[in-house]
């Protein structure tokens, strides 16, 4: 799987710092747990200490849902900003496998691609207009990403996010990606059995 590394303020941090629980004899701080409903999710998200930096710790956020693995992963750069790897497992016979998003679904995977793309543009678009950040999108253009371009996480809700990077970087850091969201009863069409 492609590593995408995408910057978010909030993405992270509104979740990740709420329902704070330490761990007493450990350097690592459990952040959340959450389950969905019929408790097919299983999320928890630690904070390890940053070897390069004490004040911006290491966030990875680690989802299970039935044989598969999600491993979100921000790292702080020079500016506090987490720049995140997306890595997805498959988990057989007590085993992991590293496998692409698009080992994820079924053969109805063009049409899924075209929903999420259709919802992506729309953010793009909202953003492009927006006055504050109009000139981060001066000249750029909208272009389709495939499943295996994405990154995959869970929200809050627990629904299913697919993470993109528009390649604005620079200046532009804080407004380069977005995350468009799928309740998981929705998507149930696109799994593989």
């Amino acid at each position: 799987m492609k590593k995408i590394t995408i910057i978010f303020f909030l993405f992270l941090l509104s979740s990740v710092y709420s329902n704070s629980v330490y761990c007493q004899n450990t350097k690592t701080r459990i952040l959340n747990n959450t389950s969905n409903y019929n408790d097919e999710i299983k999320c928890k998200t630690v904070e390890k200490t940053n070897p390069e930096s004490k004040d911006d710790p290491i966030i990875i956020k680690t989802c299970v849902w039935h044989s598969y693995k999600f491993v979100i992963t921000g790292e702080p750069d020079y500016k506090g900003r987490n720049g995140y790897e997306y890595e997805l497992f498959l988990i057989e016979n007590g085993k992991q496998k590293k496998i692409q998003n698009s080992e994820l679904f079924n053969d109805k995977i063009t049409e899924l691609e075209n929903r999420i793309n259709s919802k992506l543009k729309i953010d793009f678009d909202n953003n492009a207009k927006d006055p504050e950040m109009i000139d981060c999108f001066a000249g750029t253009s909208f272009t389709k990403f495939q499943l295996d371009d994405m990154g995959i996480s869970f929200n809050d809700k627990n629904e299913m996010a697919f993470n993109v990077s528009f390649g604005l970087g620079g200046a532009c850091m804080n407004v380069d990606g977005t995350a468009v969201s799928f309740k998981m009863t929705d998507l149930k069409e696109y799994f593989k059995k």
